[in-house]
């Protein structure tokens, strides 16, 4: 049986894993299944970019202040 991006998207990456493993690695649904864990990861490495992105920015504009500060 072939599942859909739907049913699948509704698991757990570890339910994902162990879903893999029931189909060799040219099935659909093997296929599947990898491409929404990528989704995943690629989505949770966007996230954590994003906030380091946000406190070196953070940082940046105290250290300007402060040095601002320093120099009156």
């Amino acid at each position: 049986m072939d599942y859909t991006y739907d049913q699948l998207a509704g698991k757990e990456d570890q339910e994902l894993f162990d879903f893999q493993l029931q189909f060799p690695p040219n099935h659909h649904n093997f296929l599947l299944a990898e491409q929404i864990l990528e989704e995943r990861s690629r989505r949770e490495l966007r996230s954590v970019e994003t906030r380091s992105l946000v406190i070196a920015i953070a940082a940046l504009t105290i250290a300007f202040i402060l040095f601002a500060m320093s120099v009156l």
